[in-house]
């Protein structure tokens, strides 16, 4: 099912559901064969729906109380790293493909290639081992019966208080990182933030006005445009740190990854101004009566069918 509140679910009954949901494509992701090696699609999906693990928890944090949110989401975290080096791998040689300007006449244009093809295949044959699946699997079905346990309230009052957090922290992060030349601590957090944001959205989104889909439709943009802003920054760093690359190589390939980072970080400034500027008014109160409106009807239509 979808990652969202349904209508005619109660809210306690939709984030277990939501929980669990998750915790599924992780394990259907990593697998259970000793043989099979997840590929790229499969560690992105378990990756993805590990952060939207942990942005419903963070959603419910104040309602499941301190110690629950802190084991579970360290738990998501825990898991999401064994996986990094697969994922990380694969994504410096999809971001160096991506690079169409790069000059492949200057010289060790192809040896950088080559050297991140082998990332990739060392990662398939030891960045996810057998002691990883293991892990992965036994940490994520534990948590499935603790998100079983779950028992959040029901009503706004139970998503007002993350998503009020969310919003002011996705605006304070955001105002940091591009009042000056955005610095790539401060770019990171930002996108952790901007995605935090979209995924509580999406799980909220069934109540939405057009409007406040337009908000939630930024949100997820500008993630994107971040999380390739920060991909781009960790290939250069990457290549910085190998040895024997030709200089003039490695020169061309980091002029043309800033090139593309400044693009970007241009794009993400003007998106993001815009998005707050739409939330400012949109947050609490329009969102607060679109859910309740929302709720209502769904709750008339649960009681018609339980008769």
């Amino acid at each position: 099912m979808a990652y969202r509140f349904l209508k005619r679910e109660s809210l306690p009954d939709g984030v277990r559901r939501i929980a669990e949901e998750e915790i599924d494509a992780v394990l259907e992701a990593v697998g259970a064969s000793k043989s099979a090696q997840p590929d790229a699609v499969a560690v992105h999906t378990a990756r993805k729906a590990l952060k939207k693990l942990r942005a419903l928890l963070r959603l419910l944090r104040e309602q499941i109380g301190e110690e629950v949110f802190l084991r579970e989401t360290a738990c998501c975290r825990d898991a999401g790293r064994l996986l990094s080096m697969t994922r990380d791998a694969d994504v410096r040689l999809a971001i160096f493909d991506s690079l169409a300007d790069v000059d492949s006449s200057v010289e060790g244009s192809a040896m950088i290639r080559e050297m991140l093809l082998n990332d990739v295949r060392a990662a398939r044959r030891g960045g996810f081992t057998e002691k990883k699946r293991t892990a992965i699997n036994r940490a994520m079905k534990n948590a499935r019966v603790r998100m079983r346990l779950l028992e959040p309230g029901e009503g706004w009052k139970v998503l007002k208080p993350g998503l009020r957090r969310s919003f002011r922290r996705t605006c304070k992060n955001f105002e940091i990182t591009f009042a000056t030349e955005p610095k790539v601590e401060t770019l990171h957090t930002c996108r952790k933030r901007v995605k935090d944001l979209y995924y509580q959205l999406d799980l909220v989104g069934g109540a939405f006005s057009p409007e406040l889909k337009k908000i939630e439709q930024m949100a997820k943009k500008l993630g994107e445009l971040l999380g390739d802003e920060r991909d781009l920054g960790l290939l250069c760093e990457n290549l910085k740190n190998r040895q024997g690359i030709p200089s003039e190589a490695l020169g061309d390939v980091c002029e043309k990854i800033a090139r593309h980072q400044n693009r970007i970080q241009k794009k993400a400034a003007r998106l993001g101004a815009r998005m707050i500027e739409a939330m400012s008014g949109a947050f609490p109160k329009v969102m607060g009566r679109c859910w309740k409106k929302w709720r209502a009807a769904g709750v008339g239509a649960r009681s018609l069918a339980a008769r």
